[in-house]
């Protein structure tokens, strides 16, 4: 099979060549973005140790996980928007980039309300925006295969969740909350790399109706019309709260 970069005026949909190095990309991505979350309950541990004699620490280690999971899942919103008027690679690369930078920022920290900024509100709003690229990029290149392109997605990805928190509780255990963050940088900096084969076609004056007219497309509100798929949003929300709040506090017992 000849791979070749493709370029913004060929055909897309094309369910070969290229179409299978994005979607390992988007399995990297998705991957790193759920293993992060579900990695937090060893960070939030480690915080607890780290900072026991402060005060509230408890506290302070709790909600800065949950404000990095909100802040993800609230602003792939704003991130899905965004997406629709620019491009996956534009707004990908920024969310990764983003991330990146947040976890290098972590290493310098000293203050633990600081984290709060860096891991709570930098990092989760670059995990949003890298979500919402990774999550709308597959059916520009797949058609007829693209169940089978987002199986193989989710199956790359958890083979990474589920490394993931080995890794870091091996790496905290021998070297500390810093080189964790270190280590973490490094590997959310292979988004930046996967991310730029995110390449999609740049919308021509004639397809772009205005900011406005974009934004409401994108937003779809007509669907919130529907009795079950609000009926799935709730259950969903609720269920949140059943998976989320196991994982971060099972490593403690």
């Amino acid at each position: 099979m000849k791979f070749k970069f493709p370029k913004p005026s060929e055909s897309y949909h094309s369910d070969s060549g290229w179409a299978w190095i994005v979607n390992i990309a988007t399995g990297y991505c998705f991957g790193i973005l759920i293993g992060m979350c579900n990695n937090y309950g060893l960070i939030y541990v480690e915080f607890e140790r780290i900072y026991e004699g402060t005060e509230n620490h408890v506290t302070y280690a709790g909600w800065i996980g949950s404000l990095a999971i909100g802040v993800e899942y609230v602003f792939c919103v704003l991130g899905s928007i965004l997406v629709d008027l620019y491009n996956p690679l534009k707004i990908g690369l920024l969310g990764a980039v983003i991330s990146t930078a947040s976890l290098i920022g972590c290493i310098f920290v000293t203050n633990m309300k600081i984290y709060f900024l860096t891991y709570g509100v930098l990092f989760g709003f670059g995990q949003a925006l890298l979500l919402a690229a990774t999550l709308s990029v597959l059916p520009y290149y797949f058609e007829k295969k693209l169940s089978l392109a987002n199986g193989i997605m989710n199956f790359i990805g958890s083979i990474i969740i589920v490394l993931l928190p080995i890794i870091t509780s091996a790496i905290i255990n021998s070297s500390g909350l810093k080189i964790t963050f270190l280590v973490l940088a490094a590997i959310n900096a292979g988004g930046v790399l996967a991310v730029l084969t995110y390449i999609t076609p740049e919308k021509s004056k004639n397809e772009s109706d205005g900011i406005l007219k974009e934004i409401k497309k994108s937003l779809g509100t007509e669907i919130f019309g529907r009795k079950k798929f609000i009926l799935w949003c709730v259950s969903t929300f609720i269920g949140k709260f059943g998976y989320f709040i196991p994982i971060i506090n099972i490593v403690k017992f």
